[in-house]
């Protein structure tokens, strides 16, 4: 069985500095309704959640060996909560299409935090 790993290391001050900047537009850009929902949901975490989301995104792209832009959005990655709470991958659009033609049909995703660091990373088969 083969397998592809994609990893993202993201600082919350950098990810806070766009998002003052940009506010709405940021979140728009980045998140699924779901997931903004979510992000939203609680102001203690908010900045750690968003930064989780955009790390996520991030290392799901490189793992598609596609980055975010052109071939692969924001959009098209949506990172969730399981029923055991634990994050989730779901994909559509041209990075379900791409995942697809690579025969990735398993993911795997652990997202952590400190206060100047997150990371995440995700492994597909």
């Amino acid at each position: 069985m083969s397998f592809r790993i994609g990893t993202d290391l993201c600082n919350p001050k950098r990810i806070a500095k766009v998002y003052k900047q940009f506010g709405e537009k940021f979140l728009d850009r980045i998140l699924t309704a779901k997931e903004k929902e979510y992000v939203l949901s609680s102001k203690r975490l908010f900045l750690y959640r968003l930064t989780a989301r955009y790390a996520a995104k991030e290392a799901v792209a490189k793992l598609l060996g596609t980055g975010i832009g052109k071939h692969v959005s924001f959009q098209d990655i949506e990172v969730l909560r399981d029923t055991n709470e634990a994050p989730s991958v779901q994909l559509t659009g041209t990075a379900l299409a791409r995942a697809e033609s690579l025969g990735l049909k398993h993911w795997a995703l652990s997202v952590s935090h400190e206060e100047t660091m997150v990371i995440a990373v995700v492994i597909a088969s």
